[in-house]
């Protein structure tokens, strides 16, 4: 059973890596001069789909992470990067971050190659993709 149970943890080790390259591969060139990573992308996607500016911890609680300082250094180079800008609120504590135009561009086009890989007619079945 423990033989089992380990190449189960194995297996979600290795499809969760996988995950995080993929979503960094889909940030193309941007991603690329901006030495953006998957953690960065999904970051970036929390932020697109918000429907309001998100704060570090909010941000945290959605990813599962309690690494705060690495969230903060993921933003600080996406803010770099020119994909996500700063909503200050009265204190520090209360800074929130939403996507530039820049961003939701990059989020729209990223969206689109998902889409086309995974979900499109011919992501499951080729025989079924389109002429």
């Amino acid at each position: 059973r423990e033989r089992v149970f380990f190449e189960f943890e194995r297996s979600l080790i290795c499809a969760s890596e996988a995950f995080y390259r993929f979503a960094g591969l889909g940030l193309g060139e941007t991603g690329k001069a901006s030495n953006l990573t998957g953690q960065e992308s999904v970051i970036l996607q929390q932020l697109m789909f918000s429907s309001k500016p998100r704060s570090v911890s909010v941000l945290s609680r959605f990813t599962n992470r309690d690494d705060i300082s690495n969230i903060q250094y993921s933003l600080r180079k996406l803010t770099a990067a020119g994909l996500i800008e700063k909503v200050s609120g009265s204190t520090n504590r209360d800074t929130r971050y939403q996507p530039t135009e820049k961003g939701r561009k990059l989020t729209d086009e990223l969206v689109a190659i998902r889409r086309e890989l995974l979900i499109g007619p011919g992501a499951i079945c080729p025989t079924l993709r389109r002429s």
